[in-house]
């Protein structure tokens, strides 16, 4: 278990469920401790602005439930969570083969394709729960999106690459943060790139020319996005 065993004293394994993220919630009530709920299926999974997130068999779908010691802005937990997704993958399987890039928001791609999805939801200064989708095994896919076991051509353990995960955040959490940030964000898809994203009911167009360390984006046209979903970027 390594570094992770420190921090989550259990690992709570679920053949379906609604969602990992309603599931944690509901089990936080009994629960004095961080925990991560993993499920084989997820009915009713969902992502950022409540948009459905399709959770079949063979995915790794789970959420992370983290007491907070102080605060902090969810979108630290969405960059160390992001990283340690991409470094485990890259330990496990080949860091050059596989061309992992952070999406801004929440989001990891793989050749231009979605793979992984992340939803941090939880009350500031008391709690977080860092919901994870990617798609590993799962043989449907839906929309712009792609698995891991499409791009490497063999079977993805879930168990080990959850155990290495967990184990990469847990020591993230003691590194700096600015280091975490800027790879995170020099490595981002969308810098540099003409976007189009929708947010609080309004569209921004222009080119990405900087990213803040509160997750805060910044167009050429000096307008700054909060949150948005990405309509389009090339």
């Amino acid at each position: 278990m390594g570094d992770m065993s420190r921090l989550f004293k259990e690992i709570i394994k679920l053949d379906k469920v609604f969602s990992t993220n309603d599931t944690a919630s509901e089990t936080a009530l009994i629960k004095n401790d961080n925990f991560v709920i993993i499920a084989d299926e997820q009915v009713n999974g969902r992502g950022q602005r409540g948009k459905e997130w399709n959770s079949p068999i063979g995915g790794l779908w789970f959420s992370i439930f983290y007491i907070l010691k102080e605060k902090v802005i969810p979108f630290k937990f969405n960059v160390l969570i992001n990283n340690s997704i991409i470094d485990a993958i890259h330990l496990l399987y080949g860091e050059n083969a596989l061309s992992l890039r952070p999406k801004w928001p929440n989001d990891i791609y793989i050749n231009d394709k979605k793979l992984c999805g992340i939803l941090i939801e939880g009350i500031p200064n008391e709690y977080y729960i860092i919901g994870v989708g990617i798609n590993t095994n799962n043989k449907t896919i839906y929309g712009h999106a792609i698995s891991l076991r499409a791009i490497i051509k063999k079977d993805i353990d879930n168990d080990l690459l959850l155990e290495k995960i967990l184990d990469i955040f847990t020591k993230s959490l003691e590194r700096n943060f600015n280091e975490e940030f800027m790879r995170w964000k020099n490595t981002n898809i969308l810098l540099n790139k003409k976007v189009e994203i929708k947010s609080g009911g309004k569209l921004y167009e222009g080119i990405v020319s900087d990213i803040e360390e509160n997750g805060m984006l910044l167009l050429d046209n000096e307008e700054r996005i909060v949150t948005g979903e990405v309509i389009h970027f090339e």
